[in-house]
């Protein structure tokens, strides 16, 4: 009798908490599996977006990253685009100066973690403009499906609908598939709305103005003072930069022989031969592609880091994105080696992001086919 009870209550209360979790993942939804994006959400980026490039110095960060990216993809039209990862977020022409000579203007799309889903979502709306130069940076794990899943929780209907546009094969659940309803139970997608819920409240549906020197126009208390300037580029907030910039700031010590998202195999082949679909689509009005690959941390590199996941992705898929640029006469600025160009401990924040103020170096080489 006991035994029964034990089993009668172990079930119920199984019952219970496997409703309980259906129940956050059905009304958070943080990927929008079972709603669509909530309207005040929506509302919210679209008005980022427009006052972002209206500004006068920016605005504070947005959790939105991808979604307002999106937006300023879709409703701009300027000369040149860059796109990729958070090692080129911070990428302006004030602080790239080199590529002037290529552009009068240039908009950052640039979304941390950024990987081949991002890219091809982003360049979806950019492939239907004619005679724009696009920067593409490809990380080392760009050539690998789901390197950073982010893009499920910010857009991923729209990056199904963008491999549809590059007339790339489908990838996801089929129509009528059974996945949606066993999501419902979901522990990883529990979890991940329940973050969703401890972090993002209604306070990131205000944005406030930066002033010149990156601190918050108004005055407002809020904790976070980073933030996006006019053109997208990203700006770290000031205690960071100060903590960059102090003599005593070790960066190697963040990832040191680290292995960022990289891993084998460091590659996919459908991956490239996806990404060179999207390659001939993007030329077939006119828009040139360059290729941009940023350098690590020089400590990445040392003798005890040989044979890591860093040095052997970092060499392999160097290799592979110029013979891809050689193959379709692109050209190819910088590269994961910072001896290349001379770069220092002191040129960077951390293992793979380098300083505002040192950025322009990569444009000293002598272009490398």
């Amino acid at each position: 009798m006991r035994c029964h009870t034990f089993l009668a209550a172990f079930g119920f209360s199984t019952i219970l908490t496997l409703v309980g979790i259906a129940s956050v993942n059905y009304r958070v939804d943080v990927s929008g599996i079972y709603h669509s994006t909530d309207y005040k959400a929506k509302q919210f980026i679209t008005s980022y977006a427009k006052a972002l490039i209206s500004s006068k110095y920016g605005l504070i960060y947005t959790p939105f990253e991808r979604q307002v990216k999106l937006e300023l993809a879709r409703n701009t039209n300027v000369p040149c685009y860059i796109l990729g990862a958070s090692p080129i977020v911070q990428i302006g022409l004030d602080r790239m100066h080199g590529l002037i000579s290529n552009c009068s203007s240039l908009l950052n799309l640039g979304v941390s973690g950024g990987s081949f889903e991002d890219t091809v979502t982003l360049l979806e709306p950019l492939a239907k403009h004619s005679n724009t130069t696009l920067f593409i940076h490809i990380p080392p794990w760009f050539f690998n499906y789901d390197a950073d899943l982010r893009y499920v929780d910010s857009y991923v209907e729209e990056y199904r609908l963008a491999r549809y546009s590059f007339e790339l094969p489908a990838r996801g659940q089929k129509p009528g598939s059974i996945e949606p309803i066993k999501n419902l139970i979901n522990w990883d997608y529990f979890m991940r709305n329940i973050s969703n819920l401890l972090t993002h409240s209604n306070d990131y549906l205000v944005y406030h103005e930066l002033n010149a020197d990156g601190a918050i126009a108004d005055g407002a208390d809020i904790a976070e003072r980073k933030g996006f300037r006019p053109d997208g580029s990203f700006l770290y907030d000031i205690d960071t930069e100060k903590k960059a910039s102090s003599p005593n700031h070790d960066p190697s010590t963040i990832f040191p022989c680290g292995s960022y998202k990289v891993k084998a195999p460091y590659y996919n082949m459908d991956v490239v031969k996806e990404f060179q679909d999207v390659l001939n689509k993007l030329k077939q009005n006119g828009n040139s592609v360059i290729f941009l690959l940023m350098p690590y941390h020089p400590d990445q590199f040392l003798k005890q880091c040989i044979g890591t996941d860093t040095v052997m992705a970092t060499k392999i898929i160097e290799h592979l994105v110029r013979k891809m640029a050689k193959d379709n006469g692109i050209r190819v600025i910088g590269s994961y080696q910072p001896a290349r160009f001379g770069l220092q401990a002191t040129d960077f924040n951390d293992a793979i992001h380098m300083n505002k103020d040192s950025l322009y170096k990569i444009m000293l080489e002598k272009d490398v086919r």
